[in-house]
């Protein structure tokens, strides 16, 4: 959605109102997210000490250096690759750049909202 032509109040108001919810939104997914996982570790931590679950070490080794190597294999496939990629980010960040210069009010409005989504 373009901005320019609007009135600057308008678009510190659009940007500041819509930074304000992404910022909001960010913090409480995020804080469910790390509460979830930190809490499913020490969970499976508590049961394994306890002697509800036993954790067979040395398969889970074996699993994760399958893992690993599947994973440098990815990674080889994608450097391989990495030209395309760049241009892609380049030319995605041109955008927004582009966009951002076009909408600087609203784009101001926006990081300053995200903040206050944030810390609020």
């Amino acid at each position: 959605m373009d901005l320019a032509g609007r009135p600057v109040v308008q678009q510190i108001s659009i940007g500041g109102i819509s930074g304000w919810f992404a910022g909001y939104v960010c913090k409480r997914v995020g804080k469910l997210t790390l509460s979830a996982i930190g809490g499913g570790i020490l969970l499976i931590q508590v049961a394994h000490r306890t002697g509800y679950i036993n954790i067979n070490w040395k398969r889970m080794e074996k699993d994760v250096d399958k893992i690993t190597t599947k994973v440098k294999k990815e990674v080889k496939k994608m450097k391989q690759n990495e030209e395309e990629i760049e241009k892609g980010v380049i030319a995605l960040a041109n955008r927004g750049y582009r966009y951002v210069k076009r909408n600087t009010a609203a784009a101001t409005g926006f990081a300053g909202g995200f903040l206050l989504g944030l810390t609020l």
